[in-house]
Protein backbone atom coordinates (compact mmCIF):
# COMPACT_ATOMS: atom_id res chain seq x y z
CA UNK A 1 0.00 0.00 0.00
CA UNK A 2 2.00 3.08 -0.87
CA UNK A 3 -0.38 5.64 0.90
CA UNK A 4 -1.73 4.10 3.93
CA UNK A 5 -2.81 7.35 5.32
CA UNK A 6 -5.34 7.62 2.39
CA UNK A 7 -7.25 4.65 2.48
CA UNK A 8 -10.69 3.84 2.78
CA UNK A 9 -12.74 1.44 4.45
CA UNK A 10 -15.87 0.38 1.89
CA UNK A 11 -18.29 -2.47 2.60
CA UNK A 12 -19.18 -4.24 -0.57
CA UNK A 13 -20.95 -7.32 -1.83
CA UNK A 14 -17.53 -9.35 -3.44
CA UNK A 15 -17.21 -11.97 -6.03
CA UNK A 16 -18.07 -14.96 -3.87
CA UNK A 17 -21.66 -13.02 -2.51
CA UNK A 18 -20.93 -12.29 0.79
CA UNK A 19 -20.92 -8.57 2.01
CA UNK A 20 -17.40 -7.27 3.84
CA UNK A 21 -15.56 -5.11 4.36
CA UNK A 22 -12.51 -3.62 1.37
CA UNK A 23 -9.83 -1.34 2.28
CA UNK A 24 -9.11 0.75 -0.71
CA UNK A 25 -8.25 4.14 -1.97
CA UNK A 26 -4.60 4.36 -2.82
CA UNK A 27 -4.60 3.90 -6.62
CA UNK A 28 -6.86 7.38 -6.50
CA UNK A 29 -4.19 9.03 -3.87
CA UNK A 30 -1.05 7.59 -6.56
CA UNK A 31 -2.89 8.68 -9.35
CA UNK A 32 -4.68 11.72 -8.75
CA UNK A 33 -3.82 13.13 -5.93
CA UNK A 34 -1.64 16.11 -7.88
CA UNK A 35 -3.73 16.68 -10.32
CA UNK A 36 -6.33 17.34 -7.84
CA UNK A 37 -4.54 20.16 -6.05
CA UNK A 38 -3.46 21.83 -9.93
CA UNK A 39 -6.90 22.19 -10.49
CA UNK A 40 -7.59 23.47 -6.99
CA UNK A 41 -4.42 25.87 -6.96
CA UNK A 42 -5.86 27.23 -10.82
CA UNK A 43 -9.16 27.55 -9.58
CA UNK A 44 -7.97 29.81 -7.09
CA UNK A 45 -5.62 31.67 -9.09
CA UNK A 46 -8.51 32.46 -11.84
CA UNK A 47 -11.06 33.59 -9.07
CA UNK A 48 -8.17 35.97 -7.80
CA UNK A 49 -7.99 37.83 -10.93
CA UNK A 50 -11.58 37.84 -11.62
CA UNK A 51 -12.13 39.50 -7.75
CA UNK A 52 -9.02 42.10 -8.61
CA UNK A 53 -10.43 42.95 -11.99
CA UNK A 54 -13.84 43.97 -10.48
CA UNK A 55 -15.75 40.88 -12.22
CA UNK A 56 -16.29 39.52 -9.03
CA UNK A 57 -17.41 40.69 -6.28
CA UNK A 58 -16.06 38.66 -2.58
CA UNK A 59 -19.84 36.17 -2.72
CA UNK A 60 -18.63 35.44 -6.31
CA UNK A 61 -15.36 34.83 -4.89
CA UNK A 62 -16.06 32.26 -2.28
CA UNK A 63 -18.51 30.30 -4.75
CA UNK A 64 -15.80 30.06 -6.98
CA UNK A 65 -13.40 28.70 -4.26
CA UNK A 66 -15.68 26.48 -2.80
CA UNK A 67 -17.31 25.19 -6.41
CA UNK A 68 -20.42 26.55 -5.07
CA UNK A 69 -23.43 26.80 -7.86
CA UNK A 70 -26.19 29.49 -7.85
CA UNK A 71 -29.05 27.55 -6.79
CA UNK A 72 -26.47 25.82 -3.79
CA UNK A 73 -25.67 29.13 -2.24
CA UNK A 74 -29.87 30.37 -3.20
CA UNK A 75 -31.11 27.24 -0.81
CA UNK A 76 -28.73 27.37 1.71
CA UNK A 77 -29.07 31.37 1.96
CA UNK A 78 -32.47 31.22 1.73
CA UNK A 79 -32.80 33.26 -1.20
CA UNK A 80 -33.46 33.69 -4.89
CA UNK A 81 -31.03 32.36 -6.95
CA UNK A 82 -31.29 35.81 -8.90
CA UNK A 83 -30.34 37.32 -6.29
CA UNK A 84 -27.14 35.51 -5.78
CA UNK A 85 -26.70 35.90 -9.45
CA UNK A 86 -26.75 39.84 -9.28
CA UNK A 87 -24.78 39.71 -5.54
CA UNK A 88 -22.00 37.94 -7.48
CA UNK A 89 -21.01 40.76 -9.55
CA UNK A 90 -19.19 43.56 -8.15
CA UNK A 91 -21.67 45.99 -9.13
CA UNK A 92 -24.68 45.08 -7.04
CA UNK A 93 -22.67 43.91 -4.07
CA UNK A 94 -22.97 47.02 -1.75
CA UNK A 95 -26.62 46.65 -1.66
CA UNK A 96 -26.36 43.62 0.55
CA UNK A 97 -27.48 43.96 4.16
CA UNK A 98 -25.51 43.15 6.69
CA UNK A 99 -27.97 40.14 8.01
CA UNK A 100 -27.70 38.72 4.32
CA UNK A 101 -24.47 39.19 4.34
CA UNK A 102 -23.92 37.00 7.36
CA UNK A 103 -25.92 34.57 5.82
CA UNK A 104 -23.66 34.76 3.14
CA UNK A 105 -20.24 34.21 4.86
CA UNK A 106 -21.98 31.49 7.36
CA UNK A 107 -22.36 29.79 4.12
CA UNK A 108 -18.84 30.13 3.19
CA UNK A 109 -17.73 29.15 6.56
CA UNK A 110 -15.95 32.85 6.61
CA UNK A 111 -15.93 35.45 8.97
CA UNK A 112 -18.19 38.33 7.95
CA UNK A 113 -15.20 40.61 7.93
CA UNK A 114 -13.69 38.29 4.76
CA UNK A 115 -16.74 39.64 2.64
CA UNK A 116 -16.35 43.23 3.33
CA UNK A 117 -11.91 42.83 2.82
CA UNK A 118 -11.17 40.29 0.51
CA UNK A 119 -7.23 39.63 1.43
CA UNK A 120 -5.14 38.62 -1.34
CA UNK A 121 -1.80 37.64 -0.10
CA UNK A 122 0.64 38.32 -3.77
CA UNK A 123 4.17 38.30 -1.80
CA UNK A 124 6.63 39.96 -4.44
CA UNK A 125 3.67 40.67 -6.82
CA UNK A 126 1.59 43.08 -5.26
CA UNK A 127 2.69 45.73 -6.84
CA UNK A 128 1.25 44.19 -10.06
CA UNK A 129 -1.76 43.20 -7.98
CA UNK A 130 -2.36 46.62 -6.41
CA UNK A 131 -2.13 48.60 -9.99
CA UNK A 132 -4.59 45.47 -11.58
CA UNK A 133 -7.17 46.19 -8.89
CA UNK A 134 -10.62 47.82 -9.64
CA UNK A 135 -12.53 46.25 -6.72
CA UNK A 136 -12.68 48.47 -3.27
CA UNK A 137 -13.64 45.07 -1.55
CA UNK A 138 -10.09 43.76 -1.94
CA UNK A 139 -6.78 44.49 0.00
CA UNK A 140 -3.38 43.13 -1.41
CA UNK A 141 -1.22 41.99 1.01
CA UNK A 142 2.83 42.03 0.34
CA UNK A 143 3.08 38.33 2.40
CA UNK A 144 2.62 35.59 0.76
CA UNK A 145 0.27 32.92 2.31
CA UNK A 146 0.19 35.18 5.63
CA UNK A 147 4.33 34.70 5.97
CA UNK A 148 6.46 37.78 5.92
Amino acid sequence: MEYPAHQMLLYVEKNDGSYGSLQTGSYMSKNYIDDFFDKQKRIQEQAIERLISGELSPVGYYMLIHGMTMPDVAHRVGIGVGRVKKHRLLPYFPEIRLSLLKRYADVFGVPIASLATVVVHAGEGAADYRKKNQNPFVVISDTKGGQP
